[in-house]
């Protein structure tokens, strides 16, 4: 196959680039290594966004909440997939970018049949469709490479012994299965914060780690931390 534009990532950013390149008319072949806003998608349920959701909106297509609410993981997995209907954008969902190669003054892209996103709980498993992993690529020569890959697919891990066993994890599950278990959370910030409430509330006994003499104001949404420091 051959295009102008490969481009790669089909979360907000690439929902985005995606839209502009439709509206300027340039031929583009869209790629997304799992579903549509993979990483978004593995997100825990109810998680809150901290952005308002007028900062979150794509394309000038308006996204609305109820009043005084954060919008939650599931209101913007349903706003995305909203925008891409009313675009009608083509995207092919769990096609990984595989390797890359100059070709002169274009790229020789190599795609192949993924079963999940980049990152998330995932990775590491390699669960195939059908029980089966496919081997089989495609290769398409593309003279725009477009990487919309975004930063929150990846956890920053400590290089410590034992933090790939099984009972400890990178990411947030429902909380729900962490209810009456007793939970250690490493971290400080945001994400250490929002575990750590959400965790409390469900009934799990909770210890928060975190390597500094005290949280930063500065690195926890003003609205988490007095409640985290209340309990």
């Amino acid at each position: 196959m051959n295009t102008k534009v490969l481009l790669v990532g089909a979360g907000p950013i690439g929902i985005e680039m995606a839209i502009a390149l439709k509206r300027s008319a340039i031929d583009y072949y869209h790629v997304e290594a799992g579903c549509l806003a993979a990483t978004i998608a593995w997100y825990a349920p109810g998680t809150a966004f901290f952005s308002s959701p007028e900062r979150l909106s794509l394309a000038g297509v308006p996204f609305e909440t109820s009043p005084h609410y954060k919008a939650t993981r599931e209101d913007y997995l349903h706003y995305l997939r909203s925008v891409v209907k009313q675009f009608e954008l083509e995207i092919h969902s769990y096609t990984k970018l595989t390797e890359v190669k100059k070709l002169g003054e274009r790229f020789r892209c190599e795609l192949k049949a993924s079963t999940h996103g980049v990152g998330g709980p995932e990775e590491s498993e390699e669960i195939s469709i059908n029980g089966e992993t496919s081997n089989k690529s495609t290769e398409l020569i593309a003279e725009k490479l477009i990487l919309a890959l975004g930063d929150m697919h990846l956890p920053r891990k400590l290089g410590i012994p034992g933090e790939n066993r099984s009972h400890v994890s990178h990411y947030l599950k429902d909380p729900h299965y962490y209810a009456g278990l007793k939970v250690l959370i490493v971290g400080g910030a945001n994400s250490a914060a929002e575990a750590a409430l959400r965790l409390y509330r469900v009934g799990a006994k909770i210890t928060l780690l975190y390597r500094q003499p005290d949280f930063a104001s500065d690195r926890i949404k003003p609205w988490l931390l007095p409640e985290l420091r209340a309990l």
